[in-house]
């Protein structure tokens, strides 16, 4: 024990001689890290934003783009509100959501809570449907809403049935792949929507409405609804145009600053290794006394390693750290590889350097003993 306490106690000593390139070096690593984790997690969540819109595709879907045509939409007539009503019940392919308004001051208005409309459970393979009376499922990360228990929604008691799965989520054409692991979701019928809804949430329910099966009589009967309005105009658009136009060429970018920030990542590695070299080149004389000591090479690997760990691993897994705390699960999976990949390449530098070493420590009493 005293001998791995003393290799470290050197090991700490080696770095603080090489103190201004170590604290330099450290600080590129936790730059260069952040820089790969999120790049890695806005290219994890493209894909996911892709794979959910192949989804819909194959059900023909066609989403709306809102056209204001004045400063804000003028309250919706009971015409269009009857003209939605009448639509959603009589069509099974069409789906659409809102932001809830929870009555009061209960536990559930204080995070996400959204109104799901129509097929939403069936597009996206939720475990909800549509009844005469509205219910609501809660996300697996939210504990402080209890299944069974209820809140006022719109004067109505809404009970919580079930917990969704976690990582469930749906595609909103505006805001990409959306996870529900923090949210209350009531499902609900559009008649009981209706009694309550208040003109802006009938304006949000039509510019988010989504049609499947690609029907133009029902894509019809929206654009109708929404001229109704008197303000807001809605250009039917196939999940297939956004696709191509936005999240294709939102996963090219992020694949090309990926690629650049891999290759400053490839330069810091390079810096490791002059660090390394330069460490072993200062310290020589200390190492080698090290070794002649009796120093055996998992001591000196002990000792190298010090180095190792605060100017690369450290600094990287606190870089990935922070980066999956902030950006929640489509973070997870760059972060998990960028910290093995540090755990890796520290590996490797502390085998080679100890091996290096090694071979010095045991040529250097070689050739005193020919003098």
């Amino acid at each position: 024990m005293s001998r791995l306490l003393y290799s470290v106690a050197l090991g700490l000593k080696d770095v603080k001689q090489v103190r201004g390139r170590s604290i330099f070096l450290a600080m590129q690593v936790a730059f260069v890290t952040l820089l790969l984790s999120v790049g890695g997690a806005q290219v994890s969540s493209s894909l996911v934003d892709i794979r959910s819109a192949d989804a819909l595709q194959a059900q023909h879907a066609v989403y709306f783009l809102p056209l204001y045509l004045k400063d804000s939409a003028s309250p919706t007539g009971g015409a269009s509100r009857d003209l939605l009503k009448e639509h959603f019940d009589l069509n099974p392919n069409a789906y659409s959501i809102a932001s809830a308004r929870i009555d009061g001051a209960d536990p559930v208005a204080r995070g996400t809570s959204l109104v799901a409309l129509g097929a939403f459970g069936r597009a996206f393979g939720l475990p909800i449907s549509p009844t005469s009376e509205p219910y609501a499922v809660v996300g697996s990360g939210r504990p402080d809403v209890a299944v069974g228990s209820s809140f006022s929604w719109h004067g109505t008691r809404v009970t919580v049935r079930e917990r969704l799965e976690q990582n469930s989520g749906y595609l909103d054409p505006w805001m990409g792949f959306t996870n529900l692991d923090s949210t209350v979701l009531i499902v609900s019928s559009v008649n009981a929507f209706a009694n309550e809804a208040i003109p802006s949430e009938w304006e949000e329910v039509l510019s988010r409405s989504v049609v499947l099966g690609g029907r133009t009589d029902v894509t019809s009967a929206f654009t109708t609804a929404a001229e109704a309005t008197g303000g807001l105009a809605l250009i039917p658009v196939t999940i297939e145009d956004k696709i191509d136009g936005d999240f294709g060429s939102e996963l090219a970018g992020r694949i090309f600053f990926l690629l650049v920030f891999a290759t400053a990542a490839m330069a810091i590695l390079v810096g490791i290794v002059a660090g390394v070299m330069s460490l072993l080149q200062k310290r020589s004389r200390s190492l080698t006394v090290h070794r002649l000591l009796g120093a055996n090479g998992a001591l000196m690997a002990v000792r190298l390693s010090v180095f190792a760990v605060l100017a690369w691993l450290l600094p990287a897994l606190t870089a990935v750290f922070v980066v999956a705390r902030a950006m929640g699960p489509n973070a997870l999976g760059s972060a998990v590889f960028v910290a093995f990949a540090a755990l890796g390449f520290t590996t490797l530098i502390i085998v080679l350097a100890t091996a290096s070493v090694v071979l010095r420590g045991r040529w250097i009493p070689h050739r005193k003993g020919m003098n």
